[in-house]
């Protein structure tokens, strides 16, 4: 469990602090399937990346409330982004949907 009275990176909460880090704007998601269909390898591309050394307090921020149902809350001054869902379908082509709730 990351540490949040100690900012910084370990490698047991490095894709955490990766995927909520503040000042990653734009986020990339490849995946591709054995012939098989049995195993998939997932790349995660962040950009600007995250996970800098002596900017964890900043970028990464506890949640102070949680999120209600009517809309955003607010954490520090951030907007608290909107809940996203991902399905992935493999019964004959690879396909991705992302919904963004807004």
């Amino acid at each position: 469990m990351y540490n949040y009275s100690s900012p910084g990176f370990s490698s047991v909460t490095g894709h955490f602090t990766q995927v909520i880090w503040l000042g990653s704007t734009q986020l990339g998601i490849g995946i591709a399937l054995t012939n098989d269909n049995r195993t998939a390898y997932v790349v995660a591309n962040y950009y600007p990346p995250g996970n800098y050394l002596g900017q964890f307090g900043a970028n990464v921020l506890p949640v102070c409330t949680a999120p209600s149902a009517a809309g955003n809350t607010t954490n520090a001054g951030a907007t608290t982004p909107p809940a996203t869902a991902f399905s992935i379908s493999t019964t004959s082509n690879l396909a991705i949907t992302t919904t963004v709730n807004s």
